[in-house]
C-alpha cells in the first residue's frame, strides 16, 4: 500500500509540475520512471512519445531508458538501435552508461556472456555503479 501511495502521489505532484514547466528535463525524466513503476514500459513508452520534446528525446538519459524499456517489452532490435544511439551521442569510451544499457539488453536477450563483457566495463569505467552492481550479480547468478 504504501509504495502504491507513493506513486499514485509521484504521478500526480510530477505531472502537474511537468505540464506547469514542459522544459525541465530531470523532473519529467522522474515522471516518466514513475510511469513505468506504476503502470510497465509501455505506457511509459507511450507517455515519453507524447511529452518528451525532441530536444529531450535527444539527451542520453531519455535515449537509455527508452532503450530499458524496449528490451523488457521483448524489442532487442529496437532497444540495441537506442543503445547504438546512445553510445554515438555520448561519443565517450570512457563514460559507463552505453555500456550498461548494452549489458541490461543482452542480460534481457538471454546473452548472457555478453551482458557480462559489457557489465564488467561499466564497473571498470564507474566502480561504484549502483544499478550496474545490482545487475552484475544477477548476470553472475544466471551464469551460475
Amino acid at each position: 500500500d504504501a509504495i502504491k501511495n507513493y506513486y499514485s502521489n509521484a504521478e500526480n505532484n510530477l505531472r502537474t509540475f511537468i505540464h506547469k514547466y514542459p522544459n525541465e528535463d530531470y523532473i519529467k525524466a522522474e515522471y516518466i520512471e514513475v510511469l513505468h513503476g506504476q503502470y510497465g514500459p509501455q505506457r511509459a513508452l507511450d507517455s515519453m512519445t507524447v511529452i518528451a520534446s525532441e530536444r529531450q528525446k535527444a539527451l542520453p538519459f531519455y535515449i537509455s531508458y527508452s532503450a530499458f524499456m524496449e528490451s523488457e517489452l521483448g524489442n532487442y532490435k529496437t532497444a540495441l538501435n537506442k543503445a547504438n544511439q546512445l553510445k554515438t551521442v555520448i561519443n565517450d569510451s570512457l563514460k559507463s552508461s552505453p555500456y550498461a544499457t548494452y549489458a541490461q539488453i543482452y542480460f534481457d536477450m538471454d546473452s548472457l556472456q555478453l551482458a557480462k563483457n559489457y557489465i564488467e566495463r561499466t564497473l571498470l569505467l564507474e566502480p561504484n555503479h549502483v544499478i550496474a552492481k545490482r545487475l552484475k550479480a544477477k548476470i553472475d547468478a544466471a551464469l551460475n
